[in-house]
């Protein structure tokens, strides 16, 4: 189905990839195939009834297709040709993508390695914002140690949110918009402190505003297993 007018390049088109939102393991349980509109919790519960996983997106649902433009994929050009794009497969293309997004075709297939899921452990904790100090010296406890001494693997998120007057749920419904903003410093307590007190500020002036809102300061660490000694 074509929608024009609806790109986000001027004269462009939008296609909906809605139908093709197929999921599969491959037999060998070493390769999970989904279209090219697949949703995350889709294929995540194929791959929980088998106790097997892959990396990929946290939110169940939307489309795969941004978050996994990094990986190998089924890729129709201009042209129409089909073809695959991966790291020895049009390795040119496939380095395009990752920078590029969808401006060099539409990808209709991504192939996502597999793994046994094993042992996991997750959860959410929720605590008043009146105890944040102590909530940031944690995570930056936690920071040191992550992939150090403790688990390669571990990982964390410190949420701080706040919702519009009259909100009862935090969180951005479905046809809800997002605006953010990204910015890296080193793991200091100190530091993530001064960032959360100008989030409260924002928060404080967001507050005086009409609209169904949350505003909310993420706190996510990288792991010594990505940063080594940095």
């Amino acid at each position: 189905m074509f929608w024009p007018g609806l790109a986000n390049v001027a004269a462009g088109v939008a296609i909906d990839l809605s139908s093709i939102t197929n999921v599969t393991v491959s037999p060998d349980r070493k390769t999970t195939s989904a279209g090219g509109d697949a949703r995350w919790g889709a294929i995540y519960s194929q791959l929980d009834a088998r106790n097997l996983s892959i990396v990929g997106g946290r939110v169940f649902d939307i489309g795969i297709g941004g978050f996994a433009l990094g990986g190998m994929r089924i890729f129709v050009l201009a042209s129409g040709e089909v073809v695959n794009a991966n790291a020895s497969q049009h390795s040119d293309l496939y380095k395009a993508l990752k920078g590029g997004g969808n401006k060099f075709g539409v990808v209709t297939r991504f192939d996502f390695k597999t793994f046994d899921f094993g042992t996991f452990w997750g959860g959410l904790l929720v605590v008043p914002t009146h105890n944040s100090k102590r909530q940031l010296e944690a995570l930056q406890d936690f920071t040191k140690a992550s992939g150090a001494v403790t688990d390669n693997y571990s990982a964390i998120e410190s949420i701080h949110a706040y919702n519009s007057p009259g909100q009862t749920a935090l969180g951005i419904g479905n046809g809800g918009r997002y605006v953010w903003a990204t910015g890296m410093f080193a793991n200091n307590a100190t530091m993530l402190a001064k960032v959360n007190e100008l989030a409260q500020a924002t928060s404080t002036d967001l507050s005086t505003k009409e609209g169904n809102y949350t505003f909310s300061n993420v706190f996510q660490p990288i792991p010594r297993s990505i940063t080594g000694n940095l």
